[in-house]
Order: structure tokens, then sequence, then C-alpha cells
């Protein structure tokens, strides 16, 4: 007898559709050796066969699947309590669906180490017995209008990666300290005032997202975070830094744009793993020395502040390949930037630049210069050394005529020169061969040349406003030239 019911079982788990069939035909000879087994009837497993098949009518035999995926089925609003019976699941995906509740027996899934239920914004809070999944390792509930967090979360010790983003938490759990193998924790767009110290103990913590919530300060503990490479904390209310930050020390992206700080702690030139820095929308004025610590740095932004003066220091950096300046107070950059060897972006639209220092001739890797809104009056010469550059920003420079340096940029795809003030460009400009997009738009223009249509790649002339703008038949023919607003901003 009990041989036989080992070989039921067997069947009922095996990958055979037939199987499985051959399965539920023997099973009504043991029905009570069943509903003790299993704690199902011979009907509850009639049920989750069909409810599956229903969505994945392909499947052999749900009952050995590893990997349930049902996403973006909005019919489903609930899940058979039957789901239990699914012990084999090791990747269970409900995302994007009408989902309202699920029952408490999915603590059953013992095998389960995925569970997707993001994007089912009527879903009720969670079962407590969630905290039975003893070998889950991702769970992933974004966008569920949830309001608070179980403290069973805490049971969940395998637990490596969690997303909470785009809910209406106002509080963390204690108990998430207890999970000690997190290693992604993202709490994005949510409602946050504080973090408990217990995040602190989150030891294999690599990243950490805390974007746009309320956060006015983070606690000290947060040093103890040593394996943190990621730290988001753009969209709060920070007005400050701990000095502790200084402390993560395998830091590579910090991002800290949109909020209210007036300064960074010294401590921040310890980061000296540190490749992405993002401190753009604060209200920073000065830079400290200690940046040029930053020594593996690659990105810098500092967009959106009202620094007025960078340091000489900044000349270290020469790993930086992108470095943000828009819209700040700056009124000259230092000789220094011409250091930054590996720099292949530069923005410094929006200040009040008018000049640059002849040293940038030695950023020969750059391919975007941003200038736009300075009084500059005219370009450099040393911008003919930029023969990689393929997007030149001249937009409102001041410029009362077409700067003939450009012409040696061989590469340039993009060329942007609106609100300036000249009346015509030269017709040496087709060589320019690569020009995908010229915008001319608010100069004064009176003519344009009919070696613009010798360029091939050149799509769109924009010259929007140029009411004294006169051009010939075959150019207005051409279908490159537009009047609306330009493809890409200045």
């Amino acid at each position: 007898m009990k041989t036989d019911f080992k070989n039921l079982l067997e069947l009922l788990y095996s990958d055979s559709r037939e199987n499985l069939n051959l399965a539920l035909e023997m099973a009504k000879s043991y029905e009570p050796n069943l509903e003790e087994y299993f704690g199902y009837t011979l009907n509850d497993i009639h049920i989750i066969i069909n409810w599956v098949w229903k969505w994945k009518p392909k499947v052999e035999n749900p009952l050995a699947m590893k990997k349930l995926e049902l996403e973006e089925k909005l019919e489903i609003e609930t899940v058979p309590k039957q789901i239990g019976l699914l012990k084999e699941l090791q990747h269970l995906n409900l995302s994007r669906s009408y989902l309202k509740k699920i029952p408490p027996d999915i603590a059953k899934l013992q095998q389960l180490e995925i569970l997707d239920l993001h994007h089912n914004s009527y879903l009720e809070p969670l079962p407590i017995e969630i905290g039975n999944l003893k070998n889950l390792k991702k769970l992933f509930l974004s966008c569920c209008q949830l309001e608070n967090i179980l403290p069973q979360i805490g049971d969940l010790h395998q637990l490596e990666e969690l997303d909470v983003s785009y809910n209406l938490l106002t509080r963390i759990p204690e108990e998430i300290g207890q999970l000690r193998k997190l290693q992604k924790l993202k709490l994005k767009c949510n409602k946050f005032e504080k973090l408990p110290s217990q995040i602190s103990q989150l030891s294999n913590l690599i990243s950490l997202n805390l974007e746009d919530n309320q956060l006015k300060e983070l606690p000290a503990e947060i040093k103890h975070l040593s394996n943190l490479q990621e730290l988001f904390l753009g969209k709060n209310k920070l007005e400050g830094l701990p000095t502790e930050i200084g402390e993560l020390y395998n830091l590579k992206d910090l991002s800290i744009h949109n909020n209210q700080l007036k300064a960074l702690p010294v401590e921040i030139g310890q980061l000296h793993h540190l490749e992405i820095l993002h401190i753009g929308s604060n209200q920073l004025k000065t830079i400290s020395s200690e940046i040029g610590q930053l020594l593996n740095l690659q990105k810098l932004n500092l967009d959106y502040n009202k620094i007025e003066n960078l340091p000489i220091e900044i000349g270290e950096l020469k790993n930086l390949k992108e470095f943000f300046l828009n819209s700040n107070c700056l009124q000259k950059i230092p000789a220094q930037i011409g250091e930054l060897h590996s720099l292949e972006s530069l923005s410094l639209g929006w200040n009040q630049l008018e000049k640059l220092p002849s040293q940038i001739r030695n950023l020969v890797k750059l391919h975007t210069l941003s200038l736009s809104n300075n009084p500059l009056g005219h370009i450099p010469q040393e911008i003919i050394q930029f023969q990689s550059l393929t997007q030149l920003h001249l937009a409102n420079c001041k410029l009362k005529s077409f700067p003939m340096e450009i012409l040696q940029l061989k590469n340039l795809h993009w060329l942007y020169m609106d609100v300036n003030n000249f009346q015509c460009i030269p017709p040496e400009i087709e060589q320019l061969s690569h020009l995908r997009s010229l915008s001319l738009s608010n100069t004064h223009l009176e003519s344009l040349p009919d070696t613009l249509l010798n360029i091939s790649e050149l799509r769109n002339i924009y010259a929007r406003n140029n009411p004294l703008l006169k051009v010939s038949p075959l150019l207005e023919n051409s279908g490159r030239l537009f009047t609306q607003e330009p493809e890409f901003p200045y």
C-alpha cells in the first residue's frame, strides 16, 4: 500500500501530462491518504491544475512546475488557496494584475526563491504567513499601494533583494535589520521621514535606494553598511550628510540630487572607490578641495547649484569622463580643467562665463560640449583641437558672427547655435560632412547657403523665428528646413 502511494506521488509530480492524468485516476482510491499527506483533497488538486492550465495550457504538469509567470493577466483577482500544492515552484510572477489577495497557503511553497507581485495596486496586506517562506531570495512589491511592511519580513533570512518602491509606506519595521543576507533594498518613492537604526545591521547590503521620500537626515549608523556600493538619496529633504558617510569605503555610486544641501562633509574625500557622484539641484556655493581625492570618479554632476568657483584640485580627477556644471554661478573655470584628459562630455551651460582657459585644448577626447547661455561673445581658438566632438551647444552665447573654427570639427553631428546674432553662415559649412542636425532659430538670419544640401547626412535645419530669412526654392523644398522646436534641448 505504501509503495503504491509512493508511486502515486511520483506520478503526480512527474514532468508528463500523461503520468499526471494516470495519477489523478489512481488518486481516487487514495483520497484519505492524499488529504492527510497534503492537507488538500483530490478536488483541490484538480482546482489548482485547472487554474494553471487556464492561463498556461501548454504546461505539461502544473504540480511539477518550477517557474510560473502570469504577469499582466488582468483577470486574476485572487490566487486559489490550493497554490500551496505547487510545492516545486521556485519562481512565481503575478505582477501587473488586479490581484487583491494572496492566500496564507503561499507559505507552503517552501522551494520558492522569487516572488514578484509588483504593480498590483489593489493588493491587500500580505498574510503574516509570508514570513514562513524560508528560502525566499527575492521579493518584489513595488507599486502595490502598501501602507505597511509586516514585521514578519524579518523572518525571511535568505532574502537577498527587496523592492517596496512606489508605495505609501511611512515607516520601516525594525525587523528589517534581521535580513542579514540582503544585498539590494529599494524603498524609492514612499513617505519615509527617517530610517530605523537597525538598517545598519544589513552588513551585506550592496545597493540602497531611498530616493523620493521625506528624509531630513541619515542616521550615523549608516557607516556600518561596509559593503555598500550604491546609495541613492535624491529627492529628499536632506540639509546635510553625516560625517560618517566617509566610512562607506566601498561606495561607487552616490546620488544626492534634489535635496537642500549647502555643503558636503570633507569626509566625502575618503570615498576613494567612488565612480559616480550626483549632487545636482542643491544649494551648494562651493566645492571643497577634498573632491580632488576621488581619483576613480568617472561622472560628476553639479548641475543646478549656486557654485561660484571650482577648486584647483578638480584637475586631479584624471578618470573623469562626464562633468556637468549647468545652471550655476561660475564666472571662470580653473586652468586645471585641462588636466582632465579622460573627459568626454563637458556641460557648462547657464553660467556667467565670458571666456574659457586656453588649457581646454587638452580635452581632446571630448565628444559633447555645452556652452549655451553664457556671455562668451566668441568661442576660443582651442576648440579646433576637439576632433572627436560630435555635439556642440552654443545657443545664446552672444555670438555676432558664425565662428569659422567650427568648420574644422569634421565629426560634428549636432550643432546648436540658436539665439545669437549673425545674418548668415558661410557656404563652407558643407565641410561638416557628418552634420545631422543644425539649429539656428532666433539668430537674425537673412540667408542660408544651398551648400547645406551637399551634406548628405543633414536631415534637420531649424531656423525658427528669423523673419528676414530668405532661402532658395531648392532649399525650401528640400524637406530639411523646419520651423518647429529643435530636436534636442540647447
